[in-house]
């Protein structure tokens, strides 16, 4: 299963911790279907790596997939440009998909320019996905530009993805970019970006937050008002408190309301 199998269940923008821990607990291969037989009639398990990799030129989506599985569990280097290969040239998605998903187990930095280039191009979210957690389990490079940029993306999941990625990564150079997207016109944006900041906990983002508070859309004022509650610095009460009072939407009053609360009782700094 993967994470954009997920069922959208709440609203775009209202991420929360128990989302990140479906999302983390769905990585995995799609798709993926066990072989019962493969070249001389082999069993995956049996084969060796160059004979896996001749498998990915199988006409069968299935023995791809299944030679795919074999390579995730021997995590063999020999194989990372073969997948790179199949990443981005395989016509099925769901080979694509296992593809970037053995490129970050086996976490060799040759693949973070492909996975970027598939995160970037692939119309199969994913593909996008399982690219996103790759990038955050291989190398260094550029995955925080990617991962930024990919907040943008159409797709729904993959936006989750991308702020679940920045989260994981847990890297302060983030931070800056990530505040500089909460002004974006896009509301995938806005939200990925609030809700990857509330995880990183950085102070720098609170005054950017607090001026977030006054998203036109509540979804976004909710998404803020939740990272000023994981960061929880108390310069964000007063306002918080106003929306409690105050705000036209019902939700985000009651989350602004919820957030002064628990704010006040682990006494905020």
């Amino acid at each position: 299963m993967n994470v954009y199998d997920i069922s959208l269940s709440r609203k775009p923008g209202r991420l929360g911790l128990p989302v990140v821990f479906l999302i983390l607990a769905a990585t995995g291969v799609q798709g993926a279907i066990p072989a019962t037989g493969t070249e001389r009639g082999r069993p995956p398990q049996e084969m060796g790596v160059s004979a896996l990799v001749a498998q990915l030129s199988n006409q069968d989506p299935t023995a791809r997939i299944a030679a795919i599985e074999r390579l995730i569990v021997l995590k063999n280097r020999r194989a990372v440009e073969p997948l790179i290969n199949v990443l981005l040239n395989d016509k099925d998605p769901a080979v694509r998909r296992n593809a970037a998903y053995a490129l970050g187990q086996i976490k060799d930095e040759r693949a973070v320019g492909p996975l970027i280039e598939s995160l970037k191009d692939d119309k199969d979210p994913g593909v996008c996905v399982n690219s996103i957690f790759a990038l955050v389990h291989t190398g260094k490079g550029k995955r925080i530009d990617a991962l930024i940029a990919a907040l943008a993306n159409e797709n729904l999941h993959v936006c989750r993805a991308a702020a679940v990625g920045l989260v994981l990564l847990g890297n302060k150079n983030a931070v800056v970019p990530l505040i500089r997207s909460l002004r974006d016109e896009r509301l995938t944006v806005r939200t990925g970006a609030a809700f990857a900041l509330g995880f990183l906990g950085d102070n720098r983002a609170v005054p950017a937050l607090l001026l977030t508070l006054r998203d036109n859309r509540p979804i976004v004022r909710e998404d803020a008002i939740a990272a000023l509650g994981l960061i929880g610095d108390k310069r964000a009460l007063p306002a918080l408190k106003h929306l409690a009072a105050d705000d036209s939407d019902t939700e985000v009053r009651a989350r602004a309301a919820e957030v002064v609360r628990t704010m006040t009782q682990s006494g905020a700094k």
